[in-house]
């Protein structure tokens, strides 16, 4: 058991499920399970900052990563090309869910970089 998320968190404690979040049409796949996001602003994201999203959409209750290693871990990823903050808050307004948003401003707020 154990290992990492790409946040820094442990994976030990929950029983892993295949998610995926899409835009547009749920495909059916046997041993995942796909969320439907509307936001078609998604497109042409990279994977880490879909991942990103997902993972500000329900913090902290599915998180196992405190919020200063989350706030490290993403200025990392800026650092090295792979989140567009400013582009990340743009599709985050976008969206329904206001804690999203929220967390996005906040994240923003607490990197000192992007939006």
């Amino acid at each position: 058991m154990g290992g990492r998320d790409a946040w820094g968190g442990t994976l030990g404690g929950r029983p892993f499920v295949w998610r995926s979040a899409v835009a547009g049409h749920v495909p059916e796949f046997a041993g995942a399970v796909f969320h439907k996001r509307n936001n078609l602003d998604r497109r042409g994201m990279h994977p880490v900052e879909i991942a990103l999203l997902e993972e500000l959409r329900s913090w902290p209750t599915t998180s196992e990563v405190p919020w200063d290693q989350l706030v490290a871990c993403v200025a990392e990823f800026v650092d090295r090309g792979q989140i567009d903050l400013d582009h990340t808050s743009r599709v985050a307004a976008a969206e329904r869910n206001p804690a999203l948003r929220d967390h996005v401003a906040a994240l923003v707020d607490a990197a000192g970089c992007g939006a």
